[in-house]
């Protein structure tokens, strides 16, 4: 399978291809064999820096550090950690598949219904948005104010409401979520093999890296079209995937000043060479919401890293895609 040039986290390129390599990780391997001692002193230099960032960075509780501590191309061989999204699309061979909000084909966005539907369908993620309350208690709802399809409090700020009294509310039927609750059924044993990506849509940036930290960040990405909020992660724990929102051709540049790990443009934003951008820098590419057949289609064949969709089963349905 053909590859793209990877930068990690110290800024080298490596023209590769990919290939599942022995105890899981995905190697890329350089086209040339020959060894230089330019590289081995590369090697060197990069396992002194490794050692000593990993010896400052903070860790929080159930942190999984291997976006950190692991070998990367800045290394002879040339290695992509497993939980990054490239390695994860080059181990699956087609898309990578986000339940938006859940998914919408089972139950009412952002409910434990539409979770545990995901779940069954073992998506690659769920995606999903995160609110809080008055009192402080991280919620998963879209909208600032509760839609009129939730009762009591309909048109009521989320932010206005206490977590006891939005926990009295039901939207279509359900109860809204907090994101403890999701992290919980995520550990669970049959739930293991997804991810959750959590789009930071108000505040507190770094208490919802937290309350991800028990996943491992392998399992999590952290999303928003608050790009400052990103940062504020990316500079206080570099190993924990961000994503930015709101990407196109044109702020490409800027994302990637933000963030080593994937973007997230919506749909029509979406062009080959923006693919090509980002992959040039070691970055995956999440579009959404892409809910038609024929877009998942021809944005699969275009190189896309992950389709974040309502429509869930559809897009596993596409399952044989290639990358071109």
């Amino acid at each position: 399978m053909r590859g793209w040039k990877h930068r990690g986290r110290l800024g080298l390129q490596v023209p590769a291809v990919g290939s599942l390599a022995p105890g899981g990780w995905v190697r890329v391997r350089p086209r040339l064999r020959r060894l230089s001692l330019a590289a081995l002193v590369t090697a060197l230099v990069g396992g002194v820096v490794w050692f000593g960032v990993s010896l400052v960075q903070p860790r929080g509780a159930g942190q999984n550090l291997s976006w950190l501590a692991a070998p990367t191309t800045n290394r002879p061989g040339g290695w992509l950690p497993t939980g990054s999204v490239l390695a994860q699309r080059l181990q699956r061979g087609a898309p990578l598949v986000l339940g938006h909000r859940g998914g919408t084909e089972r139950g009412y966005q952002n409910s434990m219904a539409a979770f545990n539907d995901a779940i069954r369908l073992r998506v690659n993620y769920i995606e999903t948005d995160v609110r809080h309350t008055r009192d402080g208690q991280a919620v998963l709802i879209h909208d600032p104010r509760l839609p009129p399809v939730c009762t009591p409090y309909a048109g009521a700020a989320v932010r206005s409401l206490t977590a006891a009294e939005l926990g009295q509310v039901r939207c279509a039927g359900q109860s809204i979520p907090r994101l403890d609750d999701l992290v919980a059924r995520l550990r669970q044993p049959d739930a293991t093999r997804v991810g959750l990506m959590a789009e930071v849509k108000d505040t507190d940036p770094l208490g919802i890296r937290n309350a991800l930290a028990p996943l491992g960040w392998q399992r999590t990405i952290i999303e928003s079209f608050d790009w400052s909020a990103l940062a504020t992660i990316e500079q206080d724990s570099p190993q924990v995937p961000t994503c930015p929102l709101g990407v196109t051709l044109a702020n490409l540049s800027a994302a990637l000043a933000v963030t080593h790990d994937c973007i997230g443009p919506e749909e029509r934003a979406v062009t080959a060479q923006l693919i090509t951008r980002a992959h040039h820098a070691g970055v995956g590419v999440l579009a959404w919401t892409v809910d038609d057949p024929s877009a998942m289609d021809r944005l699969a064949r275009q190189g896309i890293d992950g389709l974040i969709t309502d429509r869930p089963r559809v897009a596993l349905a596409l399952q044989h895609l290639r990358r071109p």
